[in-house]
Order: structure tokens, then sequence, then C-alpha cells
């Protein structure tokens, strides 16, 4: 964080979102280890809560609309 631009100037957007969700999962469910998952080729889900036995997916998109 080399600057202090406004959101939709930055470069980095993407990264601040998605550290901004983690933080959140954290403090909202600290007994859940947040996982990931990606492929060889890339592809990837940003977080993955394993909650007894269910997966749940989480993807970060952000859009400057």
């Amino acid at each position: 964080m080399d600057h202090f631009k406004g959101i939709p100037l930055r470069t980095d957007v993407g990264n601040l979102i998605e550290n901004a969700v983690f933080i959140q999962l954290h403090i909202n469910f600290p007994e859940v280890p947040l996982k990931y998952w990606r492929t060889l080729a890339k592809a990837e889900v940003d977080f993955i809560l394993e909650r007894e036995k269910d997966l749940v997916p989480i993807e970060i998109k952000y859009a400057n609309l």
C-alpha cells in the first residue's frame, strides 16, 4: 500500500477487497479455518469455509460501476 488514492483509481483494488473480506470472515467465523482452491491452470475459488460436512465456496469480485 504505497498510496492513498481512491478505490476507483487503485491498481490493487482486487487485493484490498479480498483482504477486507478475509478479515470479516475471520472475525465472524473465528473457529472455521479459511481455505482456498486453485488448479494447476490457475482457476481458483478465493475462500472455502468448511463447516461440519458442508463446503461453502466464496468468490470475490469487484466492479467499479
